[in-house]
């Protein structure tokens, strides 16, 4: 109850890179982006489970956590904003509890090949557009708040 009304009061004074975390459940982990209206997954699954592209899609689809049923794989520029450009080795924002150093899927198709999506590498935070469709890579879902 506390963490939503410090989450509203973020939103009416406007404030900008406010991330609440709502860790009171282990399976339910996710972080609030007040900046981009993103609540993002943040439970082991982002650490130990890859998927193919097609099945990242679906894994998302078909996740429910905090009662929310309409997640997705967030596309290349939602991803891009959780990078970390100050850090290495994850060069992602601290305010997530489970990280890697590891490449992630984005939804985004790359335009000239089909065949291949784009993803990021949180080693360093690059943007990769040679990702396979068929490879198996992290996954973290997001949906809009």
């Amino acid at each position: 109850m506390i963490k939503n009304i410090i989450m509203l009061f973020c939103l009416y004074l406007n404030l900008n890179a406010i991330y609440i975390s709502d860790k009171t459940e282990e399976s339910n982990f996710v972080v609030y982006d007040t900046t981009t209206s993103l609540m993002w997954q943040d439970n082991n699954n982002v650490m130990f489970s890859s998927y193919s592209w097609q099945d990242a899609i679906n894994y998302c689809e078909d996740l429910n956590k905090k009662s929310f049923t309409n997640w997705r794989l967030p596309n290349i520029n939602e991803l891009e904003s959780i990078v970390d450009d100050t850090l290495y080795d994850p060069a992602m924002s601290n305010i997530f509890y489970n990280k890697l150093s590891e490449i992630y899927w984005s939804s985004t198709t790359v335009i000239n090949d089909t065949t291949k999506a784009w993803s990021t590498n949180f080693l360093s935070g690059e943007m990769k557009d040679l990702t396979p469709k068929s490879d198996e890579k992290r996954v973290r879902c997001v949906r809009d708040f």
